[in-house]
């Protein structure tokens, strides 16, 4: 049976994936994909807001001044989680590591590429003073962007690059992708997984305490995606277990309890609170999912869900970019309620324009190396008959 590709860029099933498959068991993870990606930009939509004073809606300050944002530091642990779950679903059968090395560099580089060019030239348009006063800066550095490595820059440099797309946890995601065929050889016994559980949950709370492999604290860090992406696997392992009903109802017992106290600190630090809070979250939201698999039936909920999950790299590449800069000049301190809302619905769907636009535009670059490979190939060989 063919498998489902289901990166950390959205859902894609094969040709000749049955329709079956999708029903089964992918609508659950589609519909935590898009949760988690509006989430991401709904927390920052909060931080743009509260950089630069703009006056926040009662509700939404409430979730983000309750939690110190901690809501959004969930769903990027919930999405290395799920990465985990994903990746290993559709690859831990053997295969050959360079041909997947190289198609998980070509879906999480391009894009980045790609999406980067028409925002430079944005951000060039709208402040050409910046940009000739650190033209060497920007040279220098957006490459660093480009092959996913700021964090790295910034721990070892001291250097945040200059970027107009994505996050800190690119690099992770790139780390987790290069250590995925060693973790997949450390997981085929239930002793090696023990040990390396073990051995990835101190790494992590060593990190924490003492941060050293980090652009910040200890939660901004590859342990951090680590434990997260190993433990998708491992539930990938076990997923039957976590299907019981009573496993996920006290799951979203305990996520709502965690949540509530969520400012209290848990064993001296609200990292450990927002790590726990992340567990339960993917458990619970899996069940939820399952049980909501009616709503794939409704063609506006389906083509929200599958739209959200196709484009959801694009969208976490592209839109704290659009946001700050649509945010800063529709909104101020005295913008109301009102104009909040009508600013921000108007961000999330130029997010989405732009992110299924700059999709059609990679599809398009990769069919064309595709093509010329192809006739690389074909020529070699009529070379070679000749």
């Amino acid at each position: 049976m063919k498998q489902v590709d289901l990166s950390i860029s959205g859902s894609q099933i094969t040709e000749t994936a049955p329709k079956t498959i999708r029903k089964r068991y992918l609508f659950e993870y589609d519909f935590i994909r898009t949760l988690l990606t509006w989430t991401i930009v709904l927390t920052h939509v909060l931080t743009t807001a509260e950089e630069n004073d703009i006056t926040r809606p009662p509700v939404l300050r409430f979730v983000f001044d309750h939690a110190n944002g901690g809501l959004g530091q969930v769903a990027v642990s919930v999405f290395f989680l799920l990465s985990g779950v994903v990746i290993h679903k559709n690859h831990k059968k053997k295969e050959n590591v360079w041909t997947f090395y190289r198609d998980r560099m070509i879906k999480l580089l391009l894009p980045i590429v790609i999406c980067s060019l028409p925002l430079i030239a944005i951000d060039y348009l709208l402040r050409p003073e910046w940009f000739a006063q650190y033209i060497g800066y920007i040279r220098n550095t957006v490459w660093f962007n480009f092959l996913g490595f700021d964090l790295y820059l910034l721990v070892f440099v001291k250097i945040f690059p200059y970027h107009v797309a994505g996050e800190w946890f690119t690099s992770v995601i790139l780390t987790m992708y290069a250590l995925y065929p060693l973790l997949k050889k450390w997981n085929a016994s239930i002793r090696k997984q023990a040990l390396v559980t073990v051995a990835v949950l101190f790494l992590y709370l060593a990190n924490v305490k003492y941060p050293v492999f980090t652009g910040g604290d200890g939660m901004f860090s590859f342990t951090r995606g680590l434990l997260f992406f190993w433990c998708g696997m491992l539930y990938e392992e076990y997923e039957e277990f976590f299907k019981d009903k009573r496993i996920w109802i006290a799951a979203s017992l305990d996520f709502l309890v965690l949540y509530a106290m969520y400012p209290i600190r848990l064993f001296r630090s609200t990292k450990l609170t927002n790590t726990a809070l992340s567990f339960c979250a993917f458990v619970a939201l899996a069940g939820i999912g399952r049980k909501c698999r009616f709503l794939q039936d409704d063609p506006l909920v389906k083509r929200v869900i599958e739209g959200s999950c196709r484009n959801s790299y694009m969208v976490y590449l592209s839109h704290h970019f659009i946001l700050v800069n649509l945010m800063i000049r529709a909104l101020d301190p005295e913008a109301g309620t009102l104009r909040f809302y009508l600013v921000i619905l108007m961000a999330s769907l130029l997010i989405y324009l732009y992110s299924a636009w700059m999709n059609k535009v990679v599809k398009e670059v990769v069919h064309a190396i595709r093509w010329m490979s192809r006739e690389k190939l074909c020529h070699k060989e009529t070379h070679r008959e000749a």
